[in-house]
Formats: structure tokens, sequence, C-alpha cells
């Protein structure tokens, strides 16, 4: 299994919606591990990502699931081990319990019981009168076990040929193909769970996974996007951002705006802002923002302001994408009513 990279990750969201989907769903969802459920037809079947994609096919789910795991970014656990027909690869399978001599299926599992005061020794059958047990031999009714009566242990007994036998044989039948074969002929293959690579969980949370959206929001709304961006500063010193994107209106006019992506568990302080202050005083882009999940303390958001610095609160990648969405339209706009 590769390794997998913040770029790989990358890679897969910008090329795959689906990816991106998916992977927003294991993080606003708190999704640990995505749990399969056994199917006759499929093997396994994940009904909450099939939730997710209804018009996937069951095929297409395992798929995807298997294409994450092989990057790295969903670890395989086995979960359960089923049976599979050798002969058509059919999960629909049904195991038998046969006669040692004559390999009907028609054998029944029964008790040897001991009349404890009399010692008749029978089966648990010969006992039985309705809902009673009555001893063949000398008719006296029994009530307590290991009082009036004792179990023996129990055997099978052929019910076609009538012998007597301890362990019957197994035989595996096929409800696709109707084949039967043994324990050594069958396919014993994994259905897998999936856990949530922790590392990868991290990486997304600090933004990646928003930071690759609004990269496709500001594309579309024609500007021209870096993610990461690395801006050289008046001083010399080279800043990177999460985002950096030029929009040219007019002649020879351009706007240049810088995002950064800060996402916790808590409220978030003051920090990222007097840090995107800082590489924003150097280099002078023409916007700033800041987007913060889930939210700002009160100081960060009085320093925004007075930093001049954009800010978007949003409790979830949807929300903040959103808002987004709708700060670029108002700029775009303003910056074409100055043009």
């Amino acid at each position: 299994m590769s390794k997998v990279t913040l770029e790989d990750i990358s890679r897969m969201v910008r090329s795959d919606p689906k990816v991106m989907k998916f992977l927003t769903y294991l993080i606003e969802e708190h999704v640990s591990r995505i749990i399969p459920r056994f199917d006759h037809v499929h093997g396994a079947r994940y009904p909450d990502v099939e939730k997710l994609f209804p018009k996937e096919s069951p095929t297409l789910i395992q798929q995807f699931l298997t294409k994450l795991a092989n990057m790295g970014i969903l670890i395989p656990i086995v979960h359960d081990k089923v049976i599979v027909c050798p002969f058509c690869g059919s999960y629909d399978i049904n195991t038998h319990y046969c006669c040692p001599l004559c390999e009907t299926y028609n054998i029944v599992r029964t008790i040897l019981i001991e009349h404890i005061l009399c010692g008749y020794i029978g089966t648990y059958e010969e006992f039985r009168r309705g809902d009673r047990l009555v001893c063949p031999r000398c008719k006296r009714q029994l009530f307590k076990p290991n009082a009036d009566y004792r179990a023996l242990g129990t055997f099978f007994k052929c019910e076609n040929c009538g012998y007597r036998f301890d362990e019957p044989v197994i035989v595996h039948a096929c409800r696709r193909c109707g084949k039967n074969f043994t324990y050594k002929e069958a396919i014993y293959t994994a259905i897998y769970a999936y856990d949530v690579n922790s590392e990868m969980k991290e990486e997304l949370a600090k933004g990646l996974l928003l930071t690759t959206a609004l990269k496709s929001i500001l594309e579309n709304e024609g500007f021209r996007v870096e993610a990461p961006a690395k801006v050289e500063g008046s001083s010399g010193t080279i800043h990177e951002f999460d985002i950096g994107a030029r929009y040219y209106y007019g002649k020879d006019k351009s706007l240049f705006l810088v995002v950064e992506v800060v996402a916790s568990e808590d409220e978030i302080d003051d920090r990222p802002v007097v840090r995107l202050f800082a590489k924003c005083y150097d280099t002078r882009p023409d916007v700033a923002i800041l987007i913060a999940i889930p939210s700002l303390s009160d100081h960060a958001r009085a320093l925004c302001k007075l930093y001049k610095i954009m800010s978007i609160e949003a409790s979830s990648i949807g929300g903040s994408i959103k808002k987004f969405q709708d700060l670029i339209r108002k700029i775009k706009e303003s910056t074409s009513q100055r043009a």
C-alpha cells in the first residue's frame, strides 16, 4: 500500500468529485469506520456509502473504496470471512450436514438419555410423549434432569439409512450453479470494513478539502489560481498562502487576493489573524480572506476588522464554501464597477 500524501489527495479531489463528496462526509459526520453488510449477491455492501452515491452500483462502490484503500486514505480491516463458490464465484452458498454413509442431507441431531431409576438408555425421541418424557421400559414419567434422568451425550442419526455417527460430513452447495464442494475446495474470502486513516483526516481537517473547493470556485469565476501560492514580499521574503488568485479586469488591471484556511475543534484565537496580517503587510494583496472553521474568538474577529481582513466563519465545510462563493461574486461585482 502506498503512503498517502497531500499532493495525492489533492489530485484525486480535483479529478474526481466523488472523492471530494466522500471525504467531506467523513469529516463532517465524524466517521472513523465504514462498516459492511453481507450480501448474497455482492459479498459486501456498504449502506452508508451507497446513500451518498445512490446511482452507483454496489460493485462500483466496492471499487471506489478499494481505490481509496490503495491510496492509503482508508485502511482495510477484516470484518468477516465468507465462503465463495469455486466454480462460479457466487456468495449464495448453503451448507449441509451429511450422513458419512449414504451422503444424504436428511439427518437429525439427538440426545442420548439414561433413566437413572431403571437404567434404561435411549434417544430423546424414544422418551418423548407429546410434551412429556416417559421411560419406554418402566413407563414412569421423568421430571427433573440429573434427578430422574441424565443426558449422556449427543450424536447424529441419518433418517435415510439409520446410521448413527458423532460428526457429519460438511458439504457446501452453490445456489447459483447448483454444484457441491467441500471446505477443501471452497474459496474463503475476506469481507472488509475500512478505517479512516487518522493522519489523512487531520490534514483534511486543516483545510485540504476546503482549499481544493475554494480553488475550483475561483477558477470558475475567472481567476488565475495557485494553491498553495508563494508570493515574494517587498522585503524579499517568500511567503506562502493557502491560495493566491488574480482576477484581470479592464485594460491592464487586476485584483490579487490571498486566502488562508484555519480549522480547529474549538474556537480559533487571534494567532492565525496576526500571522496572516504579517504576510499581507509584506506582500500587499488587494484582498485578504481568512476562513475559520468553526468560528473566531471575539478578539480575533476584532483584529480582522482592524487589519481589513475579510473573514468567513462556518461550522461546516459546506457552509464555508457557500459563503466564500457569495463573497467572491460580491468582490467581482465591486471590482467591475470600478473598471
